[in-house]
């Protein structure tokens, strides 16, 4: 009887019924010493591989791992269609979570620096920014280097180790090229402009009459040249919201506000606190903020919290701002403990101001609501299935109204208790248009209408389908007209080589229009004036233009060159994806230049600004300018080499 070298069955004849194996002349197994077939791959008794050209493979366990690897290759191979995208779905997970523990570990945000307070213990300064740099730790003093510098000096620190084993080692030759590599890195660090964060600390005794090392300095600095001591090291200073915010609550002059803030990353910054917000909003504004240490963000978050004062609660919710649109977060589903009745209707809001966003009507039949003279907001549903009602009052705090809140309210009369001046800072509400009264006359049915000097913007949708409206007079004080302000008022509108205009403001243009030239006298360029006219090569814009408006000249693709030396307001986004835009001009009257204000303008290289370097950077304060490309920026005291942005 045999046994078979391959499967183990033990059989007479020359072949294993089996598995078909040929019985060839025996051989032992060096490990057990079986008597097995000269064809036998692995020993029966205990495993043993035999490789090819009788070589030893490592044991039986390896030669069955790669069994197990060359079926799963078979596998893979027969299922790509399948592995490759979940392949490349993992590569993603990978990479995504890699840079984000990386982005949330950054210890170069004003958000982890400014934690630090006085007196904490080195301990604490270690869970804020980590270990510091090794080789200059001392009791006293902590230093950190961003990844430019530190990269170096890390570079540095393994090659004096390794300089210490070549010298241990007698090894001449080693040794002379480390000490060459040492002085090219000496002098790579000598150029190199880094962020650097320094941490002092002064020795005090603790309660258990212990020394112990506190900080008690917290020192920062945006371009730091190592081993050189800079002028601009400074103090870091706690995040002071000046101009961050995104929406005017004008009727009330202290609210509590949780503003959050983030890099343009994504990654997360930090929450402030600011009980006074008159002097900090930007008006239908995407807010940007700059930090001490020059890096910029758009995103922004505007919260205003249910409860400061009794904080058990323990519920927040809070709008989004994003565009000048409002997104709601955490009321999907809300806990009626939360809300806030007034007149057949709930509320959200502070302690202090319980009645700041509309969130639902009580009793769907009601058929009479009066909104209280708190309100700035309605929630998007507010109004859902209120079939019954016959008339709502809204008073002039309300700023923002959303698209189709009144869908469903078809003979429903809307009383704004406001005038003229504070209906056109409300956003929305004009596009209900024929239910809309204002000081008792239908807004639809208004044929001659006069806006008060001092109003600056003329909110999205306020005067919608407005047709039987034939003069209208816009003050100097207005430098911003929102979407579709004038959008169906015909009467309105007079044609002039091309460009549409209402009063002294554009507000539009013929689509084959290729060399466009504002006539004198025009105040202002309205919200979508000029919106992808592919067509335009060229506008010459007069001195009296003080307002370009949001998305004004958005996607001109083959706009090359823009003078607009009285403009004292650029809107979001005003040039964005001009592809030719190469050259433009600016006068020293210029004050503000909205987000994205010429970004994936690719070609522009030149921004030609009859104003001061110092004056610009004011401008750049508020709003950087971002864009793929470098770009020069001609003062009349000299240029300015501004930075990458995208």
């Amino acid at each position: 009887m045999r046994k078979c070298g391959n499967c183990g069955k033990e059989y007479e004849g020359r072949y294993c019924p089996e598995c078909g194996e040929e019985w060839l002349e025996e051989k032992e197994c060096p490990q057990c010493g079986a008597k097995l077939s000269g064809s036998a791959k692995f020993c029966t008794e205990c495993g043993y591989s035999f490789g090819k050209s009788g070589k030893e493979k490592k044991s039986g366990t390896g030669a069955r791992i790669g069994e197990w690897f060359k079926s799963a290759g078979r596998w893979i191979k027969s299922h790509l269609k399948i592995v490759i995208p979940v392949a490349s779905a993992l590569v993603m997970i990978i990479t995504v979570s890699c840079v984000l523990t990386s982005v949330l570990s950054n210890k170069f945000r004003v958000g982890k620096v400014s934690k630090i307070e006085i007196g904490y213990t080195q301990e604490q300064v270690l869970e804020i920014l980590g270990e510091p740099y090794e080789d200059t730790k001392e009791e006293y003093k902590w230093e950190y280097y961003d990844g430019k510098c530190n990269g170096i000096l890390e570079k540095l620190s393994a090659n004096s180790k390794a300089q210490e084993k070549a010298l241990l080692a007698d090894d001449e030759s080693k040794l002379e090229k480390l000490m060459e590599e040492e002085l090219k890195l000496t002098e790579q660090l000598e150029g190199v402009t880094c962020k650097y964060i320094e941490v002092n600390f002064a020795p005090n005794l603790n309660v258990e009459n212990k020394t112990v090392y506190t900080v008690s300095s917290v020192l920062f600095d945006t371009a730091h040249k190592y081993g050189e001591e800079t002028k601009e090291k400074k103090q870091v200073k706690k995040l002071e919201l000046s101009k961050e915010s995104a929406y005017f609550f004008e009727n009330l002059s202290s609210i509590n506000l949780c503003c959050q803030y983030y890099y343009a990353d994504g990654s997360y910054k930090c929450s402030a606190l600011n009980k006074s917000v008159t002097d900090m909003i930007v008006s239908g504004k995407n807010a940007e903020w700059q930090d001490e240490w020059g890096d910029y963000s758009h995103k922004f978050k505007l919260k205003i919290l249910n409860s400061f004062s009794d904080k058990t609660k323990g519920f927040k919710w809070g709008m989004s701002l994003d565009g000048g649109q409002i997104d709601f977060e955490g009321l999907d589903s809300i806990d009626m403990q939360y809300l806030n009745e007034y007149e057949n209707a709930y509320y959200l809001g502070t302690d202090e101001y319980p009645y700041l966003v509309l969130y639902s009507v009580k009793d769907k039949m009601v058929k009479e609501l009066e909104i209280n003279y708190q309100c700035c907001i309605i929630y998007y549903s507010a109004f859902n299935d209120c079939r019954s009602l016959n008339s709502i009052t809204v008073p002039d705090s309300v700023i923002y109204i959303p698209n189709d809140v009144f869908k469903d309210l078809f003979y429903t009369n809307i009383y704004y208790t406001g005038d003229i001046a504070s209906y056109c800072k409300v956003n929305g509400l004009g596009k209900y248009s024929d239910k809309v009264f204002i000081n008792n006359q239908k807004l639809i049915e208004m044929t001659n209408l006069v806006i008060p000097d001092g109003v600056t913007n003329i909110g999205s949708y306020a005067f919608y389908n407005c047709n039987r409206l034939e003069s209208i007079t816009i003050p100097e004080s207005v430098t911003n007209i929102g979407l579709n302000a004038f959008l169906g008022c015909d009467k309105l509108i007079q044609t002039e080589d091309g460009v549409k205009y209402v009063d002294n403001w554009v507000v539009g243009c013929e689509e084959s229009a290729v060399s466009v030239t504002l006539r004198n006298g025009t105040a202002g360029i309205a919200y979508y004036a000029f919106y992808c006219k592919y067509s335009i090569t060229n506008v010459t814009i007069p001195d009296s233009v003080k307002g370009i408006s949001d998305y004004a000249f958005f996607a001109c693709k083959n706009l090359a060159t823009v003078t607009a030396n009285g403009v004292i307001y650029i809107g979001d986004s005003a040039f964005a994806s001009c592809e030719s835009l190469d050259n433009v001009t600016f006068g020293n009257g210029l004050e503000s230049i909205g987000c994205h204000a010429f970004s994936n303008c690719d070609n522009l290289k030149n921004i030609t600004f009859n104003g001061t370097k110092a004056q610009w950077k004011d401008i750049l304060k508020t709003y950087p300018l971002k864009f793929e490309g470098k770009y020069t920026v001609n003062c009349t005291d000299g240029n300015l080499k501004e930075k990458f942005y995208s």
